[in-house]
């Protein structure tokens, strides 16, 4: 029978605070060694897998002191040695693992900054105005130097690293449409030609669109185009996500001050953004619904706009098609048609009508029903004709709509961030 050891043996083998300290640190820098060297070699082989496994490690935890300071250091380490286009691929690769740490952006920033200066390859520059713009990273000095760089070698960027440097940069509300040259506000002929195919199709005896007024342009009633169950579980998610935004800030994040002003005053809604809830069932359904009752491909439709109208509040006289100075024309293209959908039917005599005064049409809200309109021409050319505006809701009713944007081409998305290389 073996003999217990005794307290004083025990004493010996328990290691002491200097010890444990002293192997902390030798794991911490053996794991600072290779954290260096897997991020080198993910960057330099542009290893999209690799790189996303390790920075999976900090995403969630890139607050945490310990593992922040690590990955600060290794940074600090490797970012002298990274040619431009390494550090457009690591820069794009932490913006998609969601590293939020300000002290890690800031010095991206500054190597970013520095490698502008010698880059002169339009697609590094695009993964580092990429990279910053999805974690809207707020540096205007950053997208300055960026665009400077652009500009040197934009005749060598194809037609989809513009655009991605274009929605970067009005991401992060530095528009550079000197850069690009002015954006022109009309949708491709072909395209509006045969989405006008559509509408006159639809407002034919076969289809159950209503037609509210066919010239000079088509205006179409769906009626029970949105399933109650979806109008009901779209206005839960933004309650639930808490995504209602007062309508003039919006705005004003968005546009330009003239403009601002205008809208300020004349919109006085709410406004839900499901910019990030793709996936959630009805907005995937609805989507889909527009997309194939539109004859559109998906990606030409726009993030769903929910809207909420309280007692008094409205949007004055407006078009939806995007004017020659915004921002974002050069990236998102334009407007070509609005479906507009009613969440809720608001009683008759409470207001809440949309009215269009040169078409003399005005459409009570009626739960799950659609009104449909083109904002451009046959030809591709915005149609002042479509004015219109939300009346104001009376008593102690309470509107919710939805905004459905089609426009004339693709719209960017996360899946921009891996465009093909």
């Amino acid at each position: 029978m073996e003999t217990p050891p005794t307290k004083e043996a025990e004493e010996e083998n328990v290691p002491s605070l200097v010890e444990v300290e002293e192997s902390l640190e030798i794991a911490a820098n053996d794991y600072l060694v290779d954290l260096k060297k897997e991020l080198t070699m993910a960057s330099q082989r542009r290893n999209e897998t690799s790189m996303v496994t390790i920075l999976n490690h900090f995403g969630p935890n890139s607050r945490d002191k310990w593992l922040g300071s690590l990955l600060l250091q290794a940074l600090k380490d490797i970012l002298p040695e990274l040619s431009g286009a390494e550090l457009g691929f690591l820069v794009m690769s932490m913006a998609y693992s969601e590293i939020r740490a300000a002290s890690v952006w800031r010095m991206l920033a500054e190597a970013a900054i520095e490698a502008a200066l010698i880059e002169t390859h339009p697609r590094s520059l695009a993964e580092l105005a990429f990279g910053f713009a999805w974690v809207q990273w707020q540096q205007p000095d950053l997208f300055a130097v960026l665009q400077v760089a652009m500009g040197f070698c934009k005749e060598k960027a194809s037609e989809e690293q513009k655009r991605a440097f274009a929605w970067s940069c009005s991401r992060a509300q530095q528009p550079c449409a000197r850069l690009f040259g002015k954006p022109s506000p009309k949708v491709d002929t072909s395209v509006a030609s045969k989405f006008w195919n559509t509408l006159t199709g639809m407002s034919s005896a076969k289809s159950n669109a209503k037609t509210l007024i066919l010239d000079p342009l088509p205006v179409l009633l769906l009626p029970e185009a949105v399933p109650a169950r979806h109008c009901d579980a779209l206005v839960q998610l933004a309650d639930a996500q808490k995504l209602w935004m007062n309508s003039s800030q919006l705005i004003a994040s968005n546009d330009r001050a003239t403009r601002q002003e205008i809208l300020r005053t004349s919109r006085t809604s709410s406004t839900a953004l499901l910019a990030w809830h793709e996936s959630h069932p009805s907005v995937r359904a609805v989507r889909e619904w527009a997309a194939r009752t539109l004859q559109v491909p998906e990606d030409f439709i726009e993030p769903l706009q929910l809207e909420r109208y309280t007692p008094g509040q409205k949007f004055g006289k407006h078009t939806d098609w995007i004017g020659e100075k915004h921002p974002g024309l050069w990236a998102f293209g334009q407007r070509m048609a609005t479906l507009h959908v009613y969440l809720n039917t608001v009683p008759k005599g409470a207001g809440g009508e949309t009215s269009f005064p040169e078409l003399k049409v005005e459409v009570s809200p009626q739960k799950g029903s659609a009104i449909l309109w083109p904002n451009v021409d046959a030809t591709g050319t915005p149609e002042k004709k479509v004015l219109h505006e939300a009346l104001p809701v009376n008593g102690n009713q309470v509107k919710y709509a939805m905004n459905i944007w089609v426009r004339g081409r693709s719209q960017p998305d996360q899946t921009w961030i891996k465009w093909h290389r």
